[in-house]
């Protein structure tokens, strides 16, 4: 790794010492070899972990008014509450009849799946319309899981909207005094 090398002269006067220099050479040869594993480490490591991100539409403000035909029986709204509390209804009538489920993946994606099922067995295509509607209680964390079954149920159409007055009182929400001032 490093050698020393005595460098040789004739003396030119006799009794007189001198000293005698010496040349250190390093041979840096392994650091560039550590310096190049390093490189390759990370470089494959960054590559391995990076995110994944998932595409979301979001409206054009150019455009004042949306109109956006939402099939009544093809819709499933999800109210995303406190305490890791969903409440989801299907728009079947005038009254819906609210249900209320956790964000356990088996029940989440068996209520997704299930309407799926029932929209493709009426319409004979997949028209779902998934409306998603989270609550100031709620927490990004709910929002992502969410988002999550939606990418593994191939939900091709869904939406994020603010719930109502209606749906906050039915679900119990407590930002219900801020909506109606």
């Amino acid at each position: 790794m490093a050698d020393i090398e005595k460098l040789s002269r004739p003396n030119r006067k006799a009794g007189v010492k001198r000293l005698n220099k010496k040349m250190i050479r390093v041979d840096l040869t392994p650091m560039v070899d550590l310096g190049f594993l390093l490189v390759t480490f990370f470089v494959f490591t960054t590559t391995m972990a990076s995110p994944h991100v998932m595409n979301v539409n979001v409206p054009n403000d150019k455009i004042n008014e949306v109109t956006m035909d939402v099939c009544s029986s093809c819709a499933l709204t999800l109210l995303l509450g406190d305490s890791d509390k969903i409440w989801y209804y299907e728009e079947e009538g005038f009254e819906p009849a609210y249900r209320q489920t956790t964000y356990n993946p088996e029940d989440l994606r068996k209520i997704i799946t299930g309407k799926k099922q029932k929209v493709i067995s009426v319409r004979g295509s997949d028209q779902l319309q998934l409306i998603i509607k989270p609550t100031a209680e709620s927490s990004l964390k709910n929002l992502v899981d969410i988002m999550d079954e939606v990418s593994i149920g191939v939900v091709k159409k869904y939406f994020l909207d603010e719930p109502t007055i209606e749906e906050l009182k039915k679900v119990g929400g407590s930002n219900i005094d801020l909506l109606t001032r």
